[in-house]
């Protein structure tokens, strides 16, 4: 296992790392005004719509269940109803 910045990760890569590689790939790919927080907010909504929260939050990393649910975990009520029959 790898650890970064004291925490396992599955990259071995740091924060501060991570935020420049970013950069650096929204700048080749012209698409100004989007940042790393951006895209991983988007992909934790999508992966919501699988997975629950406590799962959720061993993928993201979350220590705190509530930003998962009142930011990335809102079910759709007829979903939910869906899943009851």
């Amino acid at each position: 296992m790898t650890f970064t910045d004291g925490k396992p990760t599955v990259f071995d890569v740091k924060s501060s790392q991570r935020d420049a590689i970013s950069r650096k790939i929204m700048t080749q790919a012209r698409l100004e005004g989007i940042t790393f927080h951006d895209t991983r907010r988007t992909a934790l909504t999508r992966l919501a719509e699988t997975f629950g929260p406590m799962e959720l939050a061993k993928i993201s990393g979350h220590q705190d269940l509530r930003i998962l649910q009142s930011v990335y975990y809102a079910p759709d009520p007829s979903d939910l109803a869906k899943k009851l029959d």
